[in-house]
């Protein structure tokens, strides 16, 4: 497919789509690690725990942006129609803001929990 605009993008939870003007998932590893006697004074590490932090921001489409803390929500983070990335995440944060000179915008951040596909093509 190549590459993409960022204008076609877009953030849905379940099923439904939200107003959002940008997202970022940040996926992780953990690296607990093993060094020992054994490693010849080097760091040895082995797969941990793989985890995502979901966040996304916008202007604020009062009364049609439904999202509640602690809630889980499939988020589907989308390049391009069916070009998406899917994870179950729990909402963490919510952070309505207005200013005089703009207009209401909200960000949300939410934690990954279950198993997602943690790679891209």
């Amino acid at each position: 497919m190549g590459y993409l605009s960022g204008k076609t993008g877009y953030v849905q939870l379940g099923s439904t789509t939200y107003s959002f003007g940008k997202w970022k998932l940040s996926m992780k590893a953990g690296t607990p690690k093993i060094t020992n006697w054994t490693t010849n004074g080097f760091q040895a590490v082995v797969p941990g725990v793989v985890a995502a932090t979901i966040s996304c921001s916008g202007p604020w489409n009062f009364g049609r942006t439904p999202v509640t803390l602690n809630s889980v929500y499939a988020f589907h983070l989308g390049l391009d129609t069916g070009v998406e990335l899917v994870v179950n995440a729990q909402v963490s944060a919510i952070e309505p803001e207005n200013d005089v000179e703009g207009t209401p915008a909200v960000s949300i951040t939410a934690e990954s929990t279950g198993t997602f596909t943690a790679s891209i093509s």
